[in-house]
């Protein structure tokens, strides 16, 4: 959509519901998060109540409000509104303290986690039916200094690919321990270049994809697996 045109559906409350039906219809590409919730329709229309009290474990909370983003309220809402359990963990804790803060408007448990994720997921002890992966950046070359500065603050290191590709592998590694056949994970900032995974899902969907999941989704920057085996 040009510019001007959006400006003018926001202005009289039509950019948002716009946008989300055309997600809905496939006619437009998101974010990792609208592909998760996405697919947690599908869910719920194949499953219905089935899905109720089931876990969906965001790794990569919010950071800026941007517009398109706003995952952890997004995924918050959904889980909400089919009965599941939700939580999200991130390492930085200014983020862990403003997702609290969005996780308390729900007032039903949902919990925000100071943690790497790779740690908690192989640390916790529930099975993990639904998995949102956007934590360790990849370097694009244009991260803001204090972006750069909150990684070596709070993980000691800068941002660089090797580290993000191992930090999603050891997300995944931990997924295959706790996910049960049906389970969905999504990767954000992944795709296919026509040789390999690129981005966050580098080594993680490849490994994924040798322990039985299947590929469901792939769009231009995220990609959707289910556990089959």
């Amino acid at each position: 959509m040009k510019k001007h045109i959006k400006i003018i559906l926001d202005s009289i409350g039509l950019l948002k519901p716009l946008h989300r039906m055309l997600l809905r219809l496939g006619m437009i590409e998101g974010h990792g998060h609208e592909l998760l919730i996405r697919m947690l329709r599908r869910e719920h229309r194949r499953q219905g109540t089935a899905m109720k009290g089931r876990w969906l474990v965001e790794i990569g909370s919010t950071r800026e409000k941007l517009p398109g983003q706003g995952s952890t309220a997004q995924l918050a809402a959904i889980c909400q509104r089919y009965g599941l359990h939700f939580t999200t963990v991130d390492m930085d804790p200014e983020n862990t303290h403003q997702a609290a803060a969005t996780l308390a408007r729900f007032g039903n448990g949902f919990e925000a986690v100071n943690m790497k994720g790779e740690d908690f997921l192989a640390s916790c002890e529930r099975i993990v039916h639904y998995c949102y992966l956007d934590a360790f950046d990849i370097d694009h070359g244009h991260h803001s200094v204090e972006r750069q500065r909150r990684y070596e603050e709070h993980l000691g290191v800068s941002i660089e690919n090797e580290l993000c590709w191992k930090m999603h592998l050891d997300c995944a590694r931990a997924l295959v321990e706790r996910m049960p056949k049906g389970g969905i994970v999504v990767f954000d900032d992944s795709w296919w270049d026509g040789h390999s995974w690129q981005g966050k899902g580098h080594l993680a969907i490849p490994y994924l994809l040798e322990q039985g999941f299947e590929i469901v989704i792939s769009t231009r920057n995220a990609v959707a697996l289910e556990r089959r085996q």
